[in-house]
């Protein structure tokens, strides 16, 4: 390349480990970072796992979360964040422990 990395990091304003790690790989001969904008990752929990989320909170729907958790964490090989199981409960619809009607709300004059 011919310049040392101090002197991209003063001439460019990047911080020092993102031209170090960008060097890296440029020595390597690829491109090996992620574009996070697209990358999906694997799903931190299986179908299975999301059945097994349902029986747990129709068994008791006053558990709180970090008692969900540590229920489905009890026995697993693989144990999965609060956060985790909070975004799998939005995806699986178990948004709001209260059903809102809209008809029940209006009021008739």
């Amino acid at each position: 390349m011919g310049y040392l990395i101090s002197e991209i990091v003063r001439q460019l304003g990047f911080s020092r480990s993102t031209v170090a790690r960008v060097y890296q790989e440029y020595m390597d001969g690829g491109q090996k970072t992620r574009d996070w904008a697209n990358y999906k990752g694997i799903l931190a929990l299986t179908v299975r796992g999301e059945r097994r989320i349902r029986r747990i909170v129709r068994s008791q729907r006053r558990q709180t979360l970090a008692q969900i958790t540590t229920q489905l964490n009890d026995g697993a090989n693989r144990t999965i964040s609060k956060w985790n199981v909070q975004r799998s409960f939005h995806r699986m619809g178990f948004g709001s422990r209260l059903t809102y009607d809209s008809t029940i709300a209006q009021f008739s004059p």
